[in-house]
């Protein structure tokens, strides 16, 4: 411990000279010692390729020494580190293998990634059983992550005691801000037909910057201009769209904003988008760019599913 100590002075700089060297030899004494917390700060700094003594091989090694001593970090950070094959090749089942340990030692974060490589067969025969089981412990366990992996898992189930397991999950999502479960929140509260109640968890969403959220949030609030926007700023493309007919119902119409809108979505091959830019320039043909553009944009709304459109894409 005495050695975690000094080291952490050297490593922040407290009282002496920052120093990651003689940092990184201190916590590899204190790791050498049995000390697990040394363990895992050898292993990150031993990872910082900026610097001279930078060596994957030394940073396993210290995770593993770590992993060994029951520190549920150093066994997350040894799983990270064979996931990404940092210096070295990926090795899945080793890294399964870690991620298994640490998520027993009630490491949440360990647990979620264990749930991903489970449900797409990756170091692990795959398994979406098994995955909603370790999406249910790393939640336990405090990983908003894990929690929303859950809920968008059983959301589905026609059963009602999963669906209300669905939506706790994706209540706990929220409250540790992660904005996806509070959309999937919202979307349960939605088909409930709480719709009040559904804004507040897509308003709690959108003010954590998740663009779904603030589109949803738009759709319960007369389709909010600005919301509609900001989700467009963020690609989500049927608020492109929204946005784009909204411009269009305004007094007067602002054409010009609608087309902008409406050729976003088409750029991003969203079929409709295509589809309301071709109308708008068979209206008003001034706004057609160039020669071709109003077929292209026809050819392209018809391929994409929109029948309206194909009858005069030729």
């Amino acid at each position: 411990m005495h050695c975690f100590n000094l080291a952490q002075l050297f490593h922040l700089g407290i009282q002496l000279e920052p120093d990651a060297e003689e940092a990184l030899m201190l916590y590899r004494r204190g790791c050498d010692n049995k000390y697990k917390k040394s363990c895992l700060y050898a292993g990150k700094i031993a990872l910082d390729d900026s610097r001279s003594y930078y060596s994957p091989q030394q940073a396993i090694a210290a995770f593993a020494r770590g992993c060994q001593l029951k520190s549920a970090r150093s066994c997350y950070q040894a799983g990270s580190f064979w996931l990404e094959g940092i210096g070295i090749r990926e090795d899945f089942f080793k890294a399964s293998a870690y991620f298994g340990l640490a998520c027993r030692g009630e490491f949440g974060p360990a647990c979620t990634h264990l749930g991903v490589m489970a449900q797409h067969g990756i170091g692990l025969q795959p398994s979406q059983k098994a995955a909603i089981l370790l999406f249910e412990k790393g939640c336990q366990h405090l990983d908003a992550a894990s929690c929303y992996l859950a809920s968008r898992l059983l959301r589905g189930s026609r059963d009602e005691e999963t669906r209300f397991k669905a939506l706790n999950y994706s209540e706990q999502a929220c409250l540790g801000d992660d904005a996806r479960g509070c959309v999937v929140r919202g979307d349960l509260a939605r088909e409930l037909s709480l719709e009040e109640e559904a804004g507040t968890y897509y308003r709690r969403a959108c003010d954590l910057n998740d663009a779904l959220g603030c589109y949803r949030l738009a759709l319960l609030s007369d389709k909010n201009p600005e919301l509609l926007l900001r989700a467009c700023d963020a690609n989500v493309l049927d608020a492109c769209i929204a946005a784009g007919v909204g411009a269009l119902n305004e007094n007067p119409p602002r054409f010009s904003v609608a087309g902008r809108l409406f050729a976003k979505a088409c750029d991003e091959e969203r079929a409709i988008g295509c589809y309301q830019l071709a109308k708008l320039w068979e209206t008003h043909p001034h706004f057609i760019p160039g020669p071709g553009a109003l077929r292209g944009a026809k050819k392209r709304a018809c391929e994409g599913g929109v029948l309206q459109a194909c009858g005069a894409s030729n």
